[in-house]
């Protein structure tokens, strides 16, 4: 079963306060007014503002027994990202994904380990740019150092507050997750398992 751990970078929000004096109607007149502008989240925002990404939970890909013969076992794990300055649900996003596994990519470093005690069992990974995985999509990268440029084609929701943690609405971005079939007839019996984290930054 893997697991998936969300990241999150400093959303910021803009508020802005009032302040006036009697206004004088003479020969010159003042008033005053008084901004205020709040930074909600992290310290370090990155150069293309603040970015937040939610909604990724265990993705169980099944027993290898209750998988079709020379079927590829395949699982999906829809996801959220909201930028500021992004737009709303209808405008794409750009930003950049880097992929950081629990275990160390194989020695080919093309794909990915499960591991289950001294076992591995590889996997691959995609990000697709949309919750239907109709869009376009880019495999991930197996150096885990490597930040990917991709899409999402609307921007996430954001919700929540800093006292109360931030929050997500409206998928945007989905994880396929693919172990070869032959590799898995081929693995010792077990229970294979990793965590991959994905990293995002404003671009």
């Amino acid at each position: 079963m893997l697991k998936r751990i969300a990241i999150a970078i400093g959303i910021m929000s803009i508020s802005t306060a009032v302040f006036s004096t009697e206004s004088q109607f003479d020969s010159t007149s003042y008033d005053k007014t008084k901004i205020d502008l709040t930074i909600n989240g992290g310290n370090t925002p990155g150069a293309g503002g603040s970015i937040l990404i939610a909604n990724l939970t265990d993705l169980p890909l099944g027993a290898f027994t209750d998988i079709a013969d020379g079927t590829d076992i395949v699982g999906f794990m829809d996801f959220c990202v909201y930028r500021t300055g992004g737009g709303g649900s209808e405008d794409a996003i750009n930003y950049k994904l880097k992929a950081e596994n629990e275990h160390n990519a194989n020695t080919a470093g093309d794909a990915f380990l499960l591991k289950s005690g001294n076992e591995s069992l590889e996997y691959t990974a995609k990000h697709f740019s949309d919750i239907t995985r109709g869009g376009s999509s880019t495999n991930f990268v197996y150096d885990e150092t490597t930040l990917m440029d991709v899409t999402s084609e609307g921007n996430g929701t954001l919700t929540g507050s800093e006292a109360s943690g931030y929050g997500c609405t409206g998928d945007n971005a989905s994880l396929e997750v693919t172990v070869k079939f032959a590799d898995a007839a081929e693995a010792v019996a077990g229970t294979y398992s990793s965590t991959l984290t994905l990293t995002v930054e404003p671009m």
